[in-house]
């Protein structure tokens, strides 16, 4: 996808609500964030020549797909921030 098709596409998932995710707000600002979800909202994923050719005997429900913090606030733990809190979400979702 171009760039705009990708901010439309995500865009799209946000307001459907069929996007998941937990950010992390300093003085107003996203600073940190964690994307996760169900496994079939992450098609790409499913498509990857790589992912196909592991031999899983049980294909995962939900997926953690993108942990960021912005550079100014690296080395402050906020990716095991965003990820705990993402994985206690998954869990009271079901996972």
């Amino acid at each position: 996808m171009q760039k705009e098709e990708r901010r439309d596409f995500h865009r799209e998932r946000v307001f459907g609500g069929t996007s998941t995710g937990v950010i992390y707000y300093e003085d107003d600002c996203p600073v940190a964030w964690c994307e996760f979800g169900k496994a079939e909202l992450f098609e790409q994923i499913n498509r990857n020549r790589a992912y196909k050719n592991l031999s899983l005997e049980v294909k995962p429900e939900w997926r953690i797909c993108c942990i960021f913090t912005d550079k100014e606030h690296r080395k402050e733990g906020l990716s095991k921030k965003v990820l705990s809190a993402a994985l206690t979400l998954i869990e009271e979702m079901g996972g």
